[in-house]
């Protein structure tokens, strides 16, 4: 052999290794956990997304919509943030304009203020505490919590929430966007099952161009986290990085958010469980 074919040869050798040692990285950073007892419940999962609400009339993660979801048998998908107080409260929105009319989060008003707001107009009906909202639904139906994560003191939020939670008889799971957040239940709860939340961030528009986001469609922080199921906006059902994730590990999967018949029709092939609201109600009914 040739001082020429050796170069060649010892340089593709490199190559190869090189290689290897970067998918078995791409591997470690990527990999959900292995199964685990109960992550088989995710098969045919039905979860109402923040209750089975029609706003303005039953507004959205309020107690009459919970207490709908239980009465219609579903699941039902929340989200969890903190009071000026440090109450935790069942609110979506970073701020509380839509729903509330006020400015700011619900960081900036103290539990007084929260629950005689009212959701929508709806006089009586103001923001829940997650107290309030785990005694309505009392075990009978399963819980998915969502932990908002945008906070920098996400981390008080997941203890309070798992205070709580550590209480309650009844079958829940949680999940972040968050994956610090999830790797916060995986080191203080390690037993609950978590989930992290995903999109295909780089396909839109607010999101182009940032590393972080590229990171997090990319599944690159599953290393902390290690989730046991992956909740994934149903749009973006197509993204590589979501179907490969499928494909090598076989990650338990649910739908966020189904809200028409198409996407409904849609949901079994490509996921496990789904989150909806209104037209994408499994069984048809009003909305």
């Amino acid at each position: 052999m040739t001082p020429t074919q050796i170069a060649l040869l010892s340089a593709f050798g490199g190559l190869a290794l090189l290689f290897l040692c970067g998918w078995l990285l791409f591997r470690y950073m990527t990999a959900p956990a292995k199964p685990r007892e109960g992550i088989e419940r995710f098969k045919g999962l039905e979860l109402a997304h923040r209750g089975l609400h029609k706003n303005p009339e039953v507004p959205e993660n309020s107690l009459p919509a919970f207490q709908a979801a239980v009465e219609a048998g579903y699941g039902v998908e929340l989200d969890v943030q903190l009071s000026s107080d440090g109450i935790p409260v069942v609110f979506h929105d970073q701020t509380l304009e839509r729903v509330c009319g006020l400015p700011g989060s619900t960081r900036d008003y103290p539990l007084e203020k929260l629950a005689t707001t009212p959701l929508f107009g709806q006089e009586g009906i103001g923001v829940p505490t997650f107290a309030e909202v785990l005694k309505v639904i009392g075990g009978r139906v399963p819980i998915l919590v969502e932990i908002k994560g945008e906070d920098p003191a996400f981390d008080l939020t997941c203890a309070k929430a798992a205070e709580l939670l550590d209480k309650y008889d009844g079958e829940y799971w949680v999940e972040s966007f968050n994956p610090l957040a999830i790797a916060w239940f995986r080191k203080n709860r390690p037993n609950v099952l978590r989930g992290q939340l995903a999109m295909a961030y780089l396909r839109h528009d607010k999101y182009k161009g940032k590393l972080k986001y590229f990171i997090l469609q990319r599944f690159l922080l599953n290393f902390r986290g290690r989730p046991d199921f992956i909740a994934y906006r149903i749009g973006d059902r197509d993204d590589r990085s979501f179907l490969r994730l499928r494909k090598i590990y076989g990650v338990p999967t649910v739908s966020w958010t189904v809200k028409t018949k198409e996407d409904l029709s849609a949901s079994p092939e490509a996921f496990d469980g789904l989150i909806f609201e209104g037209e994408g109600r499994p069984d048809g009914g009003e909305a």
